[in-house]
């Protein structure tokens, strides 16, 4: 995917319209950590989720364009102006508008994107908020979704194949509903599943591979007291054989149960700790910090591969962490390539927390409005 304009990645202005509580608001003159403090309710994370719909048309949230537009409003929107970290004058406009009927605009300066797909990776996001737990303690299917955004990034062949693996998922699993299965079509459709199987697996082991190193290198600096902590990747099959021979020996079981057992469709990421599962034996704080390292782990790859601006989106930072914590995660952010929108009921233990001279550009946000004051640290 080319579109001439992903090194285009720093936000300088956002303008939001019809957005939750964010009638028609705007941030002006940001720039690499921007911070946005209020009282609960004051509309801040309706300001991440903003910037989270420029990047892949969507919230963070789960909801529906019903409840996410305002009150009263047929539509919302996100308009972002983007430019290069080192050449200002080079601008461009990206925008994003959802209706309330289920209807998707997106321009690019001026021109109109087909498809969500060619919006991703323009802004590319990490978003780090209360949800981001069930990394660690959800279903595997959350971990599937974090591990193949990653994918897609650095290994322009993957989404293809997913794709394509997906309908063949589909239509194998439908044979195996229906009960009437002429044994030639079957083949045929779990031959190809499993080559195409083993693609988006290869593709995933060896994103995986690379994703550990940086993981273990970003929780060695925001947590260096948590040691012995081990990720493993499980394709979703027995690594000992080939997908075929997987699902050749699950055949009679999947046509029991009536969908595929084994492949990629099964695979988790997992994390232990002393050989449990890390959710089970690490505490709240904890927990948090291994969160922060996947996603700052997988920011900082995505950058390494292919060079520009990764884009944090960070909900309450300082809770549960204390201070010796958040003042490690802070001068990990302050050396990234990238821009980081932090929310805080905390504003000054937020600025305590950053090194010296780092500056902050902070946004006072209240009852849908932010008011800009840039504050460097002495």
């Amino acid at each position: 995917m080319s579109l001439g304009f992903l090194d285009l990645k720093l936000i300088r202005n956002l303008k939001v319209f019809g957005l939750r509580n964010l009638v028609e608001a705007e941030l002006a003159g940001l720039d690499r950590i921007n911070v946005l403090h209020g009282e609960n309710g004051a509309g801040k994370t309706s300001f991440l989720e903003a910037i989270n719909i420029l990047g892949v048309a969507k919230t963070f949230r789960g909801s529906k364009n019903a409840s996410l537009i305002s009150n009263g409003m047929d539509f919302c929107s996100v308009t972002g102006v983007l430019s290069p970290v080192s050449w200002r004058p080079r601008e461009t406009v990206l925008g994003v508008k959802r209706k309330a009927s289920g209807g998707l605009n997106i321009k690019l300066g001026g021109r109109v994107l087909s498809s969500v797909t060619d919006l991703l990776g323009i802004i590319p996001v990490q978003v780090l908020n209360a949800d981001s737990f069930q990394l660690l303690s959800g279903e595997p299917g959350i971990r599937r979704r974090y591990l193949d955004w990653g994918v897609f990034h650095v290994e322009q062949r993957f989404f293809p194949a997913w794709r394509q693996f997906q309908r063949c998922l589909k239509q194998r699993n439908s044979l195996l509903k229906s009960g009437t299965m002429p044994t030639s079509e079957f083949d045929t459709w779990t031959e190809e599943l499993a080559e195409l199987g083993e693609a988006v697996s290869a593709y995933r082991q060896a994103y995986f591979f690379r994703l550990a190193q940086y993981f273990s290198d970003v929780l060695s600096r925001i947590a260096p007291d948590i040691t012995g902590l081990e990720a493993a990747f499980f394709p979703g099959w027995d690594r000992g054989v080939k997908l075929i021979e997987a699902l050749m020996a699950c055949r009679n079981t999947d046509i029991s149960r009536g969908f595929t057992q084994v492949g990629p469709q099964r695979a988790d990421l997992k994390l232990t700790w002393e050989g449990r599962p890390a959710s089970d034996t690490l505490s709240r704080g904890q927990q948090k910090l291994v969160v922060c390292s996947l996603k700052l782990a997988q920011g900082c790859l995505q950058v390494d591969s292919f060079p520009g601006e990764a884009v944090y989106l960070i909900d309450d930072l300082p809770s549960e962490l204390d201070p010796s914590n958040l003042a490690m995660i802070c001068h990990f952010l302050a050396d990234l390539d990238g821009q980081v929108f932090i929310t805080s009921v905390l504003p000054r233990t937020l600025q305590k927390a950053f090194p010296d001279k780092v500056p902050l550009t902070m946004f006072h946000v209240e009852q849908g409005r932010a008011a800009s004051l840039s504050d460097t640290i002495n």
